[in-house]
């Protein structure tokens, strides 16, 4: 492709606040970045970044040309420039990170552009009256006439645009200020009032609000399944066991419903159907229960931020009669769409879920295992949970998945230790702990992942495998602290 993208995204953002860079902030879930390259997909990207932001970038960024910047923001587009320099590129576009919601409409009316022009700009005229002020007080007013708003992302010839920047002594407040102080004309593009700039805290809440206008994209899609009949006594349909003289032939359960189900659901997703994410030659899917596939087909339209609204499904059949069975098939699918096969995702509240999960667990280690193994387990599973999170961002493009719930275990049983190894160091004249002992670090543990106070929060705002781990442990940490400060303050000496 001759055109290609600069995302400049190098710079500190002080004005924006927060634990990390403005365009490492999370907007509905994902990082600013992943927004902004979202934007611009298909295209060959160079994303500048600042040396501190290489291992987020390396999680985000699969299939980006990554380029450290400069100490300004001309400095920096100049290496991204000289990054292109002798790939062919004839035309290349340089974006500012931190404006998420460029379209691909006006994308579109710049590249046009460059057929007559050196260069062309988004802007907007300006329409509020000016003052000129000293003091907290107004000493003027500005003449508008003529006055523009300028956006990105501002596109530009290849090769001219980089003999500007070469020759250019720095300090230009934009690409434009570079272009037209090397001569070349740059023609104004009407821009977008949507195409913010995130540079202050109140401007995430706009660009919530306009992603939440975006996110009324209605996909529907359209399955259609058959199966054979063969020998057997039963046969799956929608996820019910329903008694028949004849089964149904196929790789998995030949589950016709769910199988059509899960097609719509691929194609309304443009990816394809069943056979290219479970092909029936991989011999692990032999005889599998179809909500795997269906679970999987969720999955994926939830990363990409869809959710099933409705759903309907015909089966056209004589035999077996449907009628007694279509209120199970009902309750199954409707479990089946709510329910994710990989880790067992439960709405609402995944988190809660699995730390009441972890808790039985814990106890049931505990138990009849021993304390000690109970410790080796918890290790193994934050070990487990690093790995796994990591995967997961690499696949979601930095966003937390919420199906991925090991790290809520992690620290839950995090909590879990510090009442049980105290109880087994103190060696208790029962032979397990009181209940008490087991709901406090659950509550506390609960309270302190979705409070997320002080090092919690600052964990909770990390966009690596780190940050999504090390959120929970914190928790766990101040649940067990909170849990025996608790039995010593109600003095209960099963654990103290």
């Amino acid at each position: 492709m001759d055109t290609a993208v600069i995302i400049v995204a190098a710079g500190r953002g002080s004005r924006m606040g927060g634990e990390v860079p403005k365009q490492w902030q999370s907007l509905r879930g994902k990082p600013v970045l992943a927004h902004t390259l979202a934007a611009f997909a298909g295209f060959p990207v160079v994303l500048v970044i600042h040396p501190d932001d290489r291992a987020r970038a390396d999680t985000l960024a699969a299939g980006v040309t990554l380029v450290e910047g400069g100490a300004t923001r001309d400095a920096s587009v100049l290496a991204g420039l000289q990054a292109l320099a002798g790939t062919g590129v004839t035309r290349v576009l340089i974006h500012d990170g931190a404006r998420p919601l460029v379209s691909s409409r006006l994308v579109e009316r710049l590249i046009a552009a460059l057929d007559t022009h050196d260069g062309a700009a988004p802007a907007l005229p300006v329409t509020d009256a000016l003052w000129r002020g000293d003091a907290g007080l107004v000493t003027g007013t500005q003449d508008r006439s003529g006055l523009y708003r300028a956006q990105t992302p501002q596109a530009f010839r290849f090769d001219a645009i980089l003999a500007a920047h070469l020759a250019h002594p720095g300090g230009a407040a934009d690409d434009v200020e570079v272009a037209r102080a090397a001569g070349l004309d740059v023609l104004i593009v009407e821009g977008e009032e949507s195409n913010i700039k995130l540079t202050y805290p109140g401007d995430f809440a706009r660009a919530e609000a306009s992603l939440r206008g975006d996110a009324m994209d209605v996909r529907l899609g359209n399955g259609y399944d058959v199966h054979a009949f063969c020998d057997g006594d039963h046969v799956w349909l929608c996820g019910v066991k329903v008694p028949h003289r004849r089964g149904l032939l196929g790789h998995s359960d030949a589950d016709v419903g769910m199988h059509a189900l899960t097609d719509a659901i691929y194609g309304a997703l443009a990816l394809g159907d069943i056979g290219r994410h479970f092909p029936p030659s991989d011999p692990q899917w032999k005889g599998a229960a179809s909500h795997i596939f269906l679970a999987h087909a969720i999955g994926l339209a939830d990363a990409q931020g869809y959710r099933l609204a409705n759903c309907d499904v015909t089966l056209v059949c004589e035999q077996p009669k449907i009628g007694p069975h279509a209120a199970a098939m009902q309750t199954a699918l409707a479990r089946a769409v709510t329910t994710f096969g990989y880790v067992g995702l439960m709405r609402p509240a995944p988190g809660t879920w699995a730390s009441a999960v972890a808790l039985v667990l814990g106890m049931g280690i505990d138990r009849y295992l021993g304390t000690p193994v109970l410790v080796l387990a918890t290790l193994g599973v934050i070990a487990t949970g690093f790995w796994a999170c990591g995967q997961a961002l690499r696949d979601r493009a930095g966003e937390d998945p919420a199906e991925i719930v090991i790290d809520e275990v992690a620290g839950q049983w995090i909590a879990l230790l510090f009442p049980t190894l105290a109880f087994w160091a103190r060696g208790g004249e029962v032979d397990w702990l009181p209940w008490p002992a087991w709901v406090a670090p659950f509550l506390f543990f609960r309270l302190f992942d979705i409070w997320k106070p002080w090092i919690i929060g600052r964990a909770d705002r990390r966009s690596d495998p780190a940050g999504v781990m090390l959120d929970d442990l914190w928790a766990g940490l101040f649940a067990g602290v909170a849990t025996i400060l608790a039995a010593v303050a109600y003095h209960l000496p099963l654990i103290l």
